[in-house]
């Protein structure tokens, strides 16, 4: 009877060591798994907010525009360059910080509070539906 107890008692132990590696496996590759969810919801974050960086300035250039209807064509384009280089080198370090926030824990979290940040929640959805040709009206 002992020596069942022993089989008993060793099969178990087994049998925890066992779980403990399948729950390490599970735990690294549910980990792995969120940061690649993470960085794949990246892009349609970073197109939504040069798309909205890229509104604004319009709506900014027409709206002044119309205002400096004395200027020559070239000095137009050199107003629209030196906003879109402004816009651009204001977007970079939050778009290199969103990139990374992906590979962090909580990465979804903090992705979603840069869509709200920017007021990107509305425009994430009518930019899907205008890219997806199934949903023309």
């Amino acid at each position: 009877m002992d020596d069942l107890e022993q089989v008993v008692s060793a099969n178990r132990e087994g049998r925890e060591e066992e779980i403990r590696h399948v729950e390490e496996i599970v735990s690294t590759e549910l980990s792995d798994f969120m940061h690649w969810l993470n960085a794949r919801s990246t892009g349609p974050l970073v197109k939504s907010l040069k798309r909205r960086s890229d509104d604004l300035r319009q709506e900014e250039l027409d709206r002044w525009m119309a205002k400096l209807n004395h200027l020559s064509e070239e000095d137009r384009e050199t107003i629209d360059a030196v906003l879109r280089g402004y816009a651009n080198k204001l977007l970079h370090h939050p778009l290199v910080e969103i990139r990374k926030l992906a590979g962090e824990e909580n990465g979804s979290v903090r992705l979603e509070t840069v869509r709200r940040l920017f007021g990107l929640d509305n425009i994430a959805t009518s930019n899907n539906a205008e890219d997806d040709p199934e949903k023309e009206n």
